[in-house]
């Protein structure tokens, strides 16, 4: 459904994610968009053996939100880069996250929804960029 998955350099190398499509049957696995200051990254991460996508490294703003409908995948650092761009907001939260992850950021939204599931839950919200 989304043009374009952007993730948080930080992620990217902390995480080593794949970000495919593997549990849907005829999903497309999205290109992606690397938002870092430091374009070295270990090749081997699963994200970059995913065929026929496209896979950009970028710190301009403008690259990162030349698509249509993206989606933002990250932490702390990439929500407050782009935090007057972003319309809509899902936030999963773990009860299982490890120990001393925090997130602080100003957030001027509306809570449309919450999802509780099992030790996790969704919040779903609409941002006010005002």
């Amino acid at each position: 459904k989304i043009d374009a998955l952007i993730i948080g350099g930080n992620t990217v190398r902390i995480d080593r994610p794949r970000l495919d499509t593997r549990l849907l049957s005829n999903g497309r696995d999205p290109h992606v968009k690397i938002y870092s200051q430091h374009k070295d990254f270990d090749q081997d991460i699963p994200l970059f053996q995913i065929p026929d996508r496209n896979v950009v490294i970028t710190n301009k703003k403008e690259e990162l939100l030349s698509d249509t409908f993206s989606m933002i995948e990250g932490g702390e650092g990439t929500f407050k880069a782009l935090k007057s761009d972003i319309n809509w907001i899902l936030l999963y939260v773990s009860g299982t996250m490890a120990p001393g992850i925090a997130m602080q950021a100003e957030l001027d939204a509306k809570i449309l929804h919450i999802q509780p599931m099992e030790d996790n839950f969704l919040i779903w919200m609409k941002h006010n960029k005002g």
